[in-house]
């Protein structure tokens, strides 16, 4: 666990891929998303390699600190930095590293978060394009745009949205419901 290593016949690297293996299927349990659970790899071996030969039950809290800090100065989207974070302290929990219970993580998630919607960048959501005149709409598309969604997936989404609102006869998102996609779907189906 202390070093990765692949394809390998030597028992230990076996054994910590083994143990990576079981680690990673357990991150999937805990809800981690399959796209992300590589990337949770990834952030561990970067810290690994940061201090090679070191063991990770053998780092102090302040490596961990000073690490997670170099993510924030690589001007990385603060989603990619609170996933590093959230790797790194479930790497630390899992391995029941010292340096796990001396870190404030809230702190960490803190001071990533407080870089994720800045008043700048809470404007360049709004200047990424024109909004919807229906203030639900504005509301779903300001909300995709928080959450990074390209423009073109944002459009996508809206045309599909108003078709159906259209296809109902209703005026309002808000008024849309589960029940209304089934037979939205089929009509599609029949075209």
């Amino acid at each position: 666990m202390d070093s990765i290593r692949t394809h390998s016949n030597n028992p230990d690297d076996q054994a910590i891929e083994a143990w990576w293996a079981s680690y990673l299927q357990d991150l999937q349990q805990q809800g981690v998303r399959n796209k992300s659970i590589k990337w949770y790899r990834i952030y561990v071996d970067q810290l690994l390699a940061r201090f090679p030969g070191v063991r990770s039950k053998d780092l102090q809290s302040s490596h961990i600190v000073a690490h997670i800090n170099g993510y924030t100065r690589l001007a990385w989207e603060p989603w990619r930095v609170l996933q590093a974070i959230d790797a790194l302290r479930r790497f630390g929990l899992a391995t029941r590293c010292p340096w796990h219970s001396d870190i404030d993580w809230n702190q960490c998630i803190r001071q990533a978060d407080s870089r994720s919607m800045n008043d700048g960048e809470i404007q360049q959501v709004l200047d990424h394009g024109r909004l919807p005149d229906d203030p639900e709409l504005q509301r779903f598309a300001v909300e995709m745009r928080s959450q990074r969604y390209s423009l073109r997936t944002e459009k996508s989404y809206l045309h599909w949205l108003k078709r159906c609102l259209n296809y109902h006869h209703l005026r309002s998102a808000s008024s849309l419901s589960t029940s209304h996609a089934a037979p939205f779907l089929e009509h599609l189906a029949a075209e």
